[in-house]
């Protein structure tokens, strides 16, 4: 009689396959299942029942089943997928919980355990029902210059390489997953899912880390069921369609742990996202572009390829062909007055005819138009969940008493000064003694600047004097502001 080797566990670096099953009683699966609503659940039951799906959600049925099994069972397997199929049309049609569904799934059609595939997509389906649930970072995509001795140093510029250095690298999915996983193998194992969502332009990339040198179902299970607070990561990565960019998920959103050893993996898998686009004598690196919110509309239309990536704050009414009479078409619309021809003027009410409705009417018709030119259509879609925090760091200097002798840059503002008196009269009188006080602002809300621009229409705010920086044409969540202008943004020349 020949004996039976034991089965071995080798360490290895390939990454985590997709039918890796976990047991039906692991507490991950659990909690996954549980995030999703009635509905959603089922409708992802009907996805994983798909015929291409089988080699990764294939359910147990009747033909699984052993001879010795016992015939009193709450769940019997169904024949065939048809039979499956109609079981959870049956639960589609009528009412019901979610635990019913989710007992069903973990007590019968899937009792021998749920794959990887299966969790990614279940997590995945959470995200796309609730946009908002994670915050993202944008990131800038920027390509590193090459010095004359053949070292990588600095950024690249337009003005400094042709069109051909500044393209950016071809996102060929199965390479760069490849690639990415060769970069943190030697470190962890890492399960990735990637997939294109119809309402939106990019495609999203779920990474699963996972602590364990192993690719057997029971190790891959035993780490994850006794240190999913450890070992266990989930980072969620979205590359927009055609833009030099990507969203990526931050550690401290709901549900990852924010300790040390996740943001150590956490960094591990950032760094290793632009060598993994890179290829010889052409390398890539990220940088922050100041931008952090929760929704990938937004980020989409501010950090994407559309017009009002450029266009933000009051700019966007160029961006959405919104500007009457448009600037193109000044020269014939002025024709009769560069001619000569002067025309009639409008002729004013009398004193007699104004009244205080009239007037007030005329003020909030006012505050509205210059709401509107200064912050444009920040209500709009795209922008409907807009920039919900807006952190910023004053850098003017302070205005203070003016010195004897010292020129007046502003007649109307006889007593203001950029500089502060000397306190020691060894300090050298020559130096910039501005100062300036550590002052930073933090705005919080649903929407910024739709509300910002609400208080323009009201009257409490200045339209005509509000800075740039407070009414979103910059674009960003974070910045320094100095002279009136955020340091850095396009535009400001600072």
């Amino acid at each position: 009689m020949a004996t039976r080797r034991p089965h071995l566990s080798v360490p290895t670096s390939a990454p985590l396959p997709d039918s890796t099953r976990l047991s039906p009683s692991n507490p991950v699966a659990i909690k996954t299942l549980l995030k999703l609503t009635r509905p959603s659940l089922i409708d992802l039951v009907f996805r994983w029942l798909d015929d291409e799906h089988q080699p990764n959600c294939a359910p147990y049925l009747a033909e699984d089943e052993a001879d010795s099994e016992d015939d009193d069972e709450i769940y019997p397997p169904c024949q065939n997928l048809e039979d499956l199929r109609d079981v959870y049309q049956q639960l589609q049609s009528r009412k019901g919980s979610k635990r019913e569904v989710i007992d069903r799934i973990i007590e019968g059609d899937w009792r021998g355990g749920l794959s990887l595939y299966q969790l990614a997509t279940a997590d995945m389906q959470h995200l796309l029902d609730h946009l908002n649930a994670q915050k993202w970072v944008a990131m800038k995509l920027v390509k590193v210059a090459k010095d004359r001795s053949g070292e990588h140093s600095g950024d690249i510029s337009p003005y400094e390489e042709n069109e051909e250095a500044n393209r950016l690298p071809r996102f060929h999915a199965p390479s760069f997953l490849r690639n990415l996983q060769a970069e943190i193998s030697p470190i962890v194992k890492a399960h990735f899912y990637l997939t294109r969502p119809k309402a939106l332009q990019l495609l999203l990339l779920r990474i699963h880390v996972i602590d364990t040198p192993y690719l057997s179902q029971q190790s891959v299970g035993e780490s994850m069921r006794y240190k999913s607070s450890e070992s266990s990561r989930t980072i969620y990565i979205a590359f927009p369609d055609g833009a030099p960019a990507m969203y990526i998920s931050l550690a401290t959103a709901s549900g990852q742990p924010s300790g040390g050893e996740g943001r150590s993996l956490r960094k591990l898998i950032i760094d290793a996202l632009p060598k993994a686009l890179s290829r010889p004598r052409a390398r890539y690196k990220l940088e922050t572009s100041s931008l952090v919110l929760r929704s990938l509309p937004t980020l989409l239309a501010l950090r994407g390829t559309g017009r009002s990536v450029s266009m933000a704050g009051g700019w966007s009414a160029f961006a959405n062909n919104n500007v009457d009479p448009n600037p193109l078409e000044y020269a014939p619309r002025n024709f009769d007055r560069l001619h000569g021809v002067e025309s009639q003027p409008t002729p004013e009410p009398s004193a007699r005819e104004a009244n205080p409705d009239d007037i007030g009417e005329r003020v909030s018709k006012r505050r509205k138009l210059v709401a509107e030119a200064r912050f444009g259509d920040c209500e709009s879609t795209a922008a409907a969940n807009g920039i919900e925090r807006l952190d910023i760091r004053m850098e003017d200097p302070f205005i203070g008493p003016l010195l004897d002798g010292e020129p007046n840059a502003n007649p109307d503002h006889e007593q203001e000064s950029t500089r502060m008196p000397p306190l020691d009269p060894n300090i050298d009188q020559n130096e910039d003694q501005s100062w300036a006080p550590d002052i930073r602002l933090t705005f919080y809300g649903t929407n910024i600047f739709a509300g910002m621009k609400h208080l323009v229409e009201m009257g409490t705010i200045d339209g005509e004097k509000i800075p740039g920086w407070m009414t979103g044409e910059n674009g960003v969540s974070i910045g320094v502001v100095k002279h009136g202008r955020i340091l850095g943004s396009s535009g400001s020349g600072v």
